[in-house]
């Protein structure tokens, strides 16, 4: 009986625990995913004398209701020759009631938006900019969400907060 106790107190004193662990998991896991997109586009500039990535204006202004979706496929066509996989666009926090890792789906989930920059060279090195900039706030409404800047520093966007009924 008293060894029935004992687990129980621990499991107790552990569960919470559990949670922080998680989101620690998490957020190491979309700052890896962060550094991934960094190398693959700064690869890709060195590999084009460092002239960013150029969306394609064909795509850009043919104003579908799919633009959203197209621009996701081309950064992810654009950087898988420099080993950006389809699971580096996901953030472990951000599953939005989904519960797959962009592997085993035909469906692109996209964590982080891309700034797009001008044709010039150099111009994502001139702008102190981010680069990538996760979409919503995955890791805390006080951190805000996570950005990366053109010296491959991850850093945290303040939270905005937001007032229901107003």
């Amino acid at each position: 009986m008293v060894g029935i106790a004992v687990v129980a107190l621990l499991v107790t004193l552990t569960f919470p625990a559990y949670s922080f662990v998680k989101a620690k998991m998490q957020f190491a896991g979309c700052v890896a995913n962060l550094k991934a997109l960094h190398a693959g586009l700064s690869t890709y500039t060195q590999d084009n004398g460092m002239v960013w990535p150029q969306y394609p204006h064909d795509l850009r202004e043919a104003g579908d209701e799919d633009d959203e979706d197209k621009l996701s496929s081309w950064w992810f066509e654009t950087l898988k020759p420099y080993g950006v996989t389809r699971a580096t666009w996901l953030c472990p926090a951000d599953r939005d009631g989904h519960e797959h890792d962009n592997e085993n789906t035909e469906e692109l989930m996209v964590s982080y938006g891309v700034t797009l920059f001008d044709e010039m060279p150099n111009s994502a090195y001139r702008w102190l900019q981010p680069w990538v900039v996760e979409s919503g706030q995955n890791h805390g409404k006080s951190q805000g969400p996570n950005v990366i800047m053109p010296d491959g520093q991850v850093r945290q966007g303040v939270g905005i907060d937001v007032q229901q009924g107003q």
